[in-house]
C-alpha cells in the first residue's frame, strides 16, 4: 500500500542517477512499513524523503548549493558587490605597499 503510493510519487520527481540508492532505500523502507515494521522502518524512510526533496518541507527549503530565490537576488548581488570592492580596495593597499598576492617567481 504504502510502497504502491512510494512508487507513483518518484514517477512524478525528477531524480539523478546518483539518487538510485536512496530510492532503493526509500523503497525498502516503504516495504517495511507495509509489513508492518512502522515504528523501526518510518523514520527513516521520512529521511530518505528529505533527501529526494520529496516531502512539502524539503522541497520549500532552499537547496544547498543551488540557485538562490528571485527575493533574495538582489540581496546576494549586492553582497557580493561589496565583497569584491573590500576585495579591491585591499589589493590596491598592498599594491601600493609593494605586496602581491602571488608568490615571486624565481
Amino acid at each position: 500500500m504504502l510502497r504502491e503510493a512510494l512508487d507513483t510519487a518518484l514517477t512524478a520527481v525528477k531524480h539523478d542517477p546518483r539518487d538510485a540508492a536512496v530510492v532503493a532505500l526509500a523503497r525498502a523502507y516503504a516495504d517495511a512499513i507495509d509489513r508492518g515494521d512502522v515504528l523501526k522502518a518510518g523514520p527513516p524512510l521520512l529521511s530518505a524523503l528529505r533527501e529526494l526533496q520529496m516531502t512539502p518541507a524539503s522541497r520549500s527549503a532552499p537547496v544547498e548549493g543551488g540557485a538562490p530565490s528571485d527575493g533574495d537576488t538582489d540581496e546576494l548581488d549586492e553582497l557580493d558587490a561589496r565583497r569584491a570592492e573590500r576585495a579591491e580596495r585591499a589589493e590596491r593597499r598592498r599594491a601600493a605597499a609593494g605586496q602581491h598576492d602571488t608568490p615571486p617567481v624565481d
